[in-house]
């Protein structure tokens, strides 16, 4: 890959890009966060209607772009890493949690799912220990090699510090260049104490994985609210509508014809002939005057509008209706859970997928800052996810007993129960303690401990019936447990006993 442009040249195009798409990042977290646009101006309403209204429903909003966002969200859980075929790879957990990635990485996707992409920094501490670093989307871009769109040719970061300095990091394939904006809007470089200018790495490419949300094949990553922002402004305002109906029509009014309203001497103003209350009647002298009520105005219609929007939403975001139609929905259970959720569990393992490949070179990269070439070249390397369908306990452990009468292996379904790759290692490393301790574990692929281990041969200890000393059953060997064919060994059945002397007395007194 030959990077032709200058490092000025790509400062510019970079910066370019940051804001070109700065206006979409920051509508995409306003609305995530429930700052929408006012409803009064959706609408090519009034002056007096703006006025009126506008006070009290400029900070108002039905926000169900959280709601869309967080269905996902909940659902992506990394639990561990297989390294070379083999689960709970520890060396890669141990730096995942080392960065605090048990709680950034869903910061990380969470970011990713509402900008569209989430950068993540990979690079050497002052101690030497690896970083994993999530970043905001709103202060990087990277640009993509023009021969291979899987290649990062560079990356750059722009932010601005709490005294208003203006800084910049260019992320190339071998080293770090750190740059100040001075005067006459250049960028000029930036040294850092007890640093080379640039900084150099050993990494060997851009050091900034990119987390995309549903990419194309170039890499252009999209929104998860991007879509509903039209639906939700117009959920919006209906449901100001709705409240501006329930404030002005929707209580009973009174009208009264025939009726001289009283004036104000002093002000020459009508005066309010009645003070209604409960407890209170229209009367007046005059046969003539006639008294009747307007209707309170019917909300439903807005009802119904505003659960069809909802449905709208739930349609083209792939959330099952009953996350967001709350008391109005049809909440399902078994079967039809399942059947209503198939589309959101989609995409959430289409989302798995992107992520995990983003979260593995991650992984390498950090591997390599480690010095640990080896397990950094290793291309066999696969994230593990919590499983995002939700059914019951009861119904899940059943599927899981028919598998393994199919003669599924234990480890599989341990992950498919959702023990996490780290716990299924330390089961097998207690499991082979056991063993190599003298115990026999009851299969060779079940957990143990030495503990439980010495319980099982306190249990086919020696034991003495009618006086006679009983051998042991010998422990199955490991081969004999992995052949259906062979029976397990079964332990003698011992002598009856003898009944105790009362009994025998008694038997003897009725003569049998």
């Amino acid at each position: 890959m030959a990077l032709t442009m200058t490092s000025p040249q790509l400062l510019e195009r970079l910066g370019d890009e940051m804001d070109r798409r700065a206006p979409d990042y920051a509508l995409w977290a306003e609305y995530y966060e429930g700052r929408h646009q006012p409803p009064v101006a959706l609408l090519a309403a009034s002056t007096g209607y703006r006025s009126e209204y506008a006070r009290w429903l400029s900070g108002f909003s039905d926000n169900f772009c959280r709601l869309v966002v967080q269905a996902v969200d909940e659902r992506l859980r990394v639990t561990g890493f297989r390294v070379d075929g083999k689960a709970g790879d520890r060396k890669a957990w141990a730096m995942w949690q080392a960065n605090q990635l048990d709680a950034q990485h869903l910061r990380a996707q969470r970011e990713a799912l509402v900008k569209s992409w989430c950068p993540v920094v990979v690079d050497a501490g002052p101690d030497g220990a690896p970083r994993i670093r999530p970043h905001e989307a709103d202060q990087f871009a990277i640009a993509w090699d023009d021969d291979d769109y899987l290649e990062r040719a560079a990356a750059m970061r722009r932010w601005v510090t709490p005294d208003g300095r203006k800084l910049a990091n260019l992320y190339l394939p071998d080293r770090i260049e750190k740059y100040e904006l001075a005067e006459g809007n250049r960028w000029r470089a930036r040294s850092v104490a007890d640093e080379p200018w640039p900084l150099p790495h050993a990494l060997g490419v851009v050091p900034v994985v990119p987390l995309v949300n549903d990419p194309d094949l170039y890499n252009r990553g999209q929104s998860e609210i991007g879509a509903m922002l039209p639906m939700q402004n117009a959920l919006n305002l209906l449901m100001s509508d709705m409240l501006v109906s329930a404030e002005y029509t929707a209580f009973p009014q009174r009208w009264v014809t025939g009726l001289e309203i009283p004036v104000d001497p002093d002000t020459g103003k009508p005066v309010q002939p009645f003070k209604l209350a409960y407890d209170r009647m229209l009367m007046a002298r005059d046969p003539a005057v006639r008294f009747g009520q307007l209707d309170a105005a019917d909300l439903q219609p807005y009802i119904r509008a505003v659960e069809a929007c909802v449905q709208h939403i739930a349609s083209t975001t792939r959330t099952p209706p009953h996350y967001l139609l709350g008391q109005s929905g049809a909440f399902p259970s078994g079967e039809s859970l399942k059947a209503t959720e198939t589309g959101l569990v989609a995409k959430v393992k289409r989302r798995q997928g992107d992520f995990g490949e983003s979260w593995e070179e991650a992984v390498s990269l950090a591997f390599r800052a480690a010095g640990d070439s080896k397990r950094a070249d290793i291309e066999d390397k696969e994230t593990k996810w919590a499983d995002p369908e939700v059914r019951s306990e009861a119904e899940h452990v059943d599927a899981l007993l028919k598998l393994k009468a199919l003669g599924m292996p234990l480890e599989y379904l341990w992950e498919q129960y959702g023990v996490s790759p780290q716990l299924i290692a330390a089961w097998k490393d207690a499991a082979a303690a056991a063993e190599a301790a003298g115990g026999s574990p009851v299969d060779p692929s079940m957990p143990g401990d030495p503990e439980a281990m010495a319980q099982m041969r306190a249990s086919t200890a020696p034991v003495a019936v009618d006086g006679q000393p009983v051998a042991p059953t010998a422990a199955p060997s490991a081969a004999a447990l992995k052949s259906p064919a062979t029976p397990m060994p079964m332990p003698p059945t011992p002598a009856p006993m003898p009944p105790p002397p009362a009994a025998r007395a008694r038997a003897r007194a009725s003569g049998t």
